[in-house]
């Protein structure tokens, strides 16, 4: 453990909601740590955990940490085992009269105020945010305010962009009126189905979109385009169908403060299910994932205004495609792709080839020592990821949140049972256990049998030392 070397990777993992129902457990504890970054130190470690009541159920998220003789925080868990939970935290206890718990599937992670250690930002089950330091609760916002009874807005996907020193977030959210018969009434008209929030240094606001010929029915993706030299936001964006049947996709374009941008363009290409749009900061570019095609959109150009590149020549159509993150964002964006080939029965290879290309579709690979990229002479993969061994499976690519092009690439291995020895069993006892809790175990394991008569034998004492299980 003392090689151990920490590097910030991935992003927070969702906590489990309770649900009510018939098989309500008493006590759910999120198996994945929370992480509050400072820079590549962790802050705080949290855990998410909620419990069963007379009443309602009780939300904790807590610090996780060690007692012991590491110095502070990150020692103590390095050299510490096992983890124990202490230092309570926010603690919510919701009630069917209450029902505003903590919406903890869509709990995020950024440094929205620039001090260089990250908050944590939880929305709630009927609308609002809040926004939390390791010390401190900073922000809130109502989520029902100037909406009808029993209306508000839920979160739904959430877009983060780092700025130059600091985290800007969005939420979009989606209208919601759960009613005591479990349907859903409809909301005035002039109410929209979605909104959207941002949370930074200022707080949190919700931008209201308006203006222009047309506004969207609904958002399949959102977006900020951040420009080169840039220290804010520069536009929003927001693909949505245009509510015709068959009707083309368009882009809606709007500036920081929500209002529109001249009129909607068409999307030349039809566009697939879950598009997303992926942070390129300081970028010339706002990229969109398709599927399987990636578009290079310049929203602000009359003409030509978006080029695509469709993945699926570097593969086959029914290959699996996903796109990791945007390298090298400022001068000429390349998005890293994943690509696993499906074999003849249809299963997925566990190797993977990993691309990098530009909005020309040419294909890269990063130079030594981190000195950019260089162009490759035709559609080639700059690494391939294969298993360790046969037994092994690919699990997932988990990409870095500090701009770095670092990749945590995970495997699976078989479950396999091993027969220790003795001499190996007595190994692994004598390194993970002091000698004093050893010796119990040892005296434990020490069979005695006596005041036996074999065979005409006088008394036959018999001692076995069997191996730790």
């Amino acid at each position: 453990m003392d090689k151990m070397v920490l590097r910030r990777l991935g992003s927070v993992s969702p906590g489990r909601q309770l649900k009510d129902g018939p098989h309500l457990t008493k006590d759910v504890v999120a198996m994945n740590p929370i992480v509050l970054w400072a820079g590549d130190k962790p802050a705080a470690i949290l855990y998410f955990q909620d419990s069963k009541g007379p009443v309602g159920f009780e939300q904790k998220f807590a610090k996780m940490s060690a007692d012991g003789s590491g110095e502070g925080l990150v020692g103590g868990l390095l050299h510490d085992y096992p983890i124990r939970f202490r230092d309570s935290g926010l603690t919510e206890t919701v009630t069917r009269s209450q029902p505003n718990a903590f919406f903890s599937q869509r709990v995020a992670t950024a440094d929205v105020n620039g001090d260089g250690v990250d908050e944590l930002i939880l929305p709630r089950a009927r609308g609002g945010i809040d926004v939390y330091s390791a010390e401190k609760h900073l922000y809130s916002f109502s989520g029902e305010s100037h909406l009808p009874r029993g209306h508000f807005y839920l979160a739904d996907e959430q877009f983060k962009l780092r700025l130059k020193g600091r985290d800007v977030v969005f939420f979009t959210s989606k209208l919601e009126n759960p009613t005591a018969d479990g349907k859903d009434e409809d909301a005035p008209a002039d109410i929209p189905s979605y909104a959207v929030h941002r949370v930074d240094h200022k707080g949190i606001a919700r931008v209201t979109l308006r203006g222009g010929e047309a506004q969207p029915a609904e958002i399949s993706a959102f977006g900020a385009l951040n420009r080169p030299g840039s220290s804010d936001i520069d536009e929003l964006l927001v693909v949505a169908p245009s509510g015709e049947d068959e009707g083309p996709t368009l882009l809606f374009r709007y500036r920081p403060d929500g209002t529109a941008i001249d009129s909607p363009k068409e999307f030349p290409l039809p566009t697939g299910e879950g598009v997303k749009f992926l942070p390129a900061p300081e970028s010339p570019y706002a990229i969109l994932m398709d599927e399987n095609k990636i578009h290079f959109i310049t929203p602000a150009k009359p003409f030509n205004w978006i080029q695509t590149v469709d993945l699926e020549q570097l593969g086959s159509p029914n290959d699996l495609i996903d796109a990791l993150y945007v390298s090298d964002p400022k001068s000429d964006p390349k998005v890293v792709v994943s690509l696993r080939r499906r074999q003849p029965d249809s299963r997925v290879q566990a190797s993977a080839e990993l691309f990098a290309v530009n909005a020309e579709g040419h294909c890269f690979a990063p130079e030594a020592g981190g000195r950019g990229w260089r162009r490759l002479p035709g559609l080639e993969p700059y690494h391939r990821v294969t298993p360790p061994s046969p037994i092994h499976d690919f699990v997932t690519i988990v990409t870095a949140s500090n701009g770095s092009d670092d990749l945590l690439i995970v495997h699976s291995r078989k479950a396999q049972t091993k027969e220790l020895t003795h001499e190996e069993i007595l190994a692994a006892a004598e390194k993970f256990l002091m000698p004093a809790d050893l010796q119990p175990f040892r005296q434990e394991l020490v069979v005695h049998l006596g005041d036996m008569k074999v065979a005409g034998l006088e008394t036959l004492e018999i001692t076995k030392e069997r191996g730790l299980s």
